[in-house]
């Protein structure tokens, strides 16, 4: 094999430095309002180190920083609920790029405590006795009020405020005389931080 077809060979099954990166993003923990220091690593692999980074396209979350030689992307401030769509790039020292999408939701620092309600059968709901169940959360920063944000409950059932808890209940008692499975979400709006929290529950009668 002469020198030539021999370069050619191994010019043609050995990728050039830089082919194989790629790039990854952890930890994958839940990010709330709360959140501070560092909620992400973008982590570059293959190609030749060192490596930096940056945001392509979209946006990390409001009031956060990505560190372009660490990867790491850092709160600066109060964080804000939503999700956080963004293109990340990776270079490494010979001038390649790789590109990935990702996302970062930043999750209300309010957490559900109480939000599993008891079906109605005839021996919880006897006539003298009318349905009552508390949604409760914590973490909140001001007065919670709640709400029915999507699906139906029972009719004769209401959600009410009450002491800062989400009240599922009526003044009347209940008589259920066939089954049915009620799927519906409860929403927690906390007056001090603006948040919201959904809160997914079913309920059969």
């Amino acid at each position: 094999m002469s020198e030539n077809v021999r370069r050619q060979l191994i010019a043609t099954i050995t990728p050039a430095a830089g082919q194989d990166l790629t790039l990854d993003m952890t930890p994958f923990t839940r990010v709330t309002t709360a959140s501070t220091g560092t909620i992400r690593t973008l982590v570059g692999h293959g190609g030749v180190a060192p490596y930096s980074y940056s945001i392509a396209a979209g946006a990390i979350p409001t009031n956060t920083s990505l560190n372009s030689v660490t990867g790491s992307i850092n709160v600066t401030g109060a964080l804000t609920q939503g999700t956080y769509t963004f293109v990340a790039q990776v270079d490494d020292s010979n001038g390649n790029s790789f590109l990935h999408a990702f996302s970062i939701t930043v999750y209300s620092r309010m957490t559900a405590i109480a939000f599993s309600p008891p079906d109605i059968t005839a021996a919880r709901a006897p006539s003298s006795q009318p349905y009552s169940f508390f949604f409760e959360v914590t973490g909140n920063t001001g007065a919670v009020t709640w709400s029915l944000f999507s699906g139906s409950v029972p009719t004769g059932l209401v959600i009410t405020t009450v002491g800062g808890k989400g009240r599922l209940g009526t003044s009347t008692a209940l008589h259920p005389s066939s089954t049915t499975v009620y799927s519906f979400t409860v929403r927690a709006t906390d007056a001090g931080s603006g948040e919201t929290l959904d809160i997914p529950a079913t309920l059969t009668m």
